[in-house]
């Protein structure tokens, strides 16, 4: 599962993965995605995977995904995780990404890493009710 944040002031979108982590949520985040830009327009994007508790993916998975081009180029990305199986999968989301042609997003350990590369020193993130942005209530809780 996930929640989104949005910081309106720099344009950028928080999403915290909590839990298992697995392909209903990687395809929910797309689906939320496109209303998110459609909503807001184009922003920077953290995805911090920090409180991942299990990975049910595939490195398949995971480059399938990764094939696919990004949403909106004019996006920055950036990975946030220290645990090494999200961070090989990163990687190889990474590699697929630049092989696409789309930038690869950053990978950084911490938030605090990903807002610095931003360069987001106040952050002012404020949850994003995904039901008005005409998507699903929740993301799988």
């Amino acid at each position: 599962m996930f929640i989104i944040e949005f910081d309106q002031q720099h344009h950028a979108a928080l999403v915290i993965f909590r839990g298992p982590l697995g392909r209903d949520d990687i395809a929910s985040l797309d689906e939320v995605s496109k209303l998110l830009i459609a909503s807001k327009g184009p922003h920077s994007v953290v995805l911090d995977f920090s409180d991942v508790s299990r990975i049910d993916l595939t490195r398949g998975d995971v480059l399938a995904r990764g094939r696919q081009p990004s949403k909106d180029e004019a996006v920055r990305r950036v990975i946030v995780t220290s645990d090494v199986l999200l961070n090989e999968f990163a990687d190889v989301f990474a590699a697929a990404q630049a092989f696409t042609g789309s930038a690869p997003p950053k990978l950084v350990a911490t938030r605090a890493d990903a807002l610095a590369w931003l360069g987001i020193a106040a952050p002012a993130f404020k949850p994003v009710d995904l039901a008005s942005l005409g998507g699903p209530a929740s993301s799988g809780t």
